[in-house]
């Protein structure tokens, strides 16, 4: 399988990229950089959100990307009185690489294609946790860059979010740079083209 592979782009550190989005050096963030629609499920986000501050009140969820559920979402924060640990970012051209910023990539969707998002978390060696649907288990080795979940996967996520918390993250950023360079990086996509023309 040939994959699109993704160039290397100058990441901003951790801290540059906190700054940027005026978030606390010193916080757990878990993010999200999609479309609020139904097929990225924003409302398991603020579920898994809701079960996680529980027992850590000083974690932040981010999200960024707009959509047509932006209200439904934003007032389901409110319901739960989470406006200070769930932001919302809107649309911006820099996710790919503000994605540095987070320590977990927590992606809901309910079906994919191949997701260029988790994709942008692994360059930036930030493990994700997403659905087990057709794309996302192409792009996340289980345990090695990150963690498959079901869909209803509410539970689930919150308890894996809560133990990394606690410092229970076996999944290391060297793990996945080289599970990165050897399956999406641009430079394994031009060798495998190279290969399979010289082969015909």
């Amino acid at each position: 399988v040939i994959y699109n592979g993704l160039p290397t782009v100058k990441l901003p550190t951790k801290e540059e990229a906190r700054r940027i989005l005026s978030l606390p050096e010193d916080a757990f963030i878990i993010g999200n950089n999609a479309r609020l629609t139904t097929q990225k499920n924003p409302l398991a986000f603020v579920e898994v959100a809701k079960q996680v501050v529980l027992e850590k009140p000083s974690s932040i969820f981010v999200w960024i990307g707009d959509g047509p559920l932006e209200y439904s979402v934003k007032a389901k924060v409110k319901e739960y009185n989470l406006e200070k640990n769930v932001r919302f970012y809107g649309f911006r051209k820099d996710s790919d690489i503000i994605v540095v910023a987070y320590d977990l990539f927590l992606f809901t969707s309910l079906y994919e294609g191949l997701p260029y998002a988790p994709l942008e978390a692994l360059r930036a060696k930030v493990p994700v946790i997403a659905t087990n649907v057709t794309g996302n288990c192409e792009v996340i080795d289980n345990k090695v860059t990150g963690h498959l979940v079901s869909n209803d996967m509410v539970n689930e996520a919150a308890k894996i979010i809560i133990d990394a918390i606690n410092g229970e993250n076996s999944i290391t950023p060297e793990t996945i740079e080289k599970n990165f360079e050897k399956k999406f990086s641009i430079n394994t996509m031009i060798k495998k083209i190279e290969k399979n023309y010289c082969e015909e």
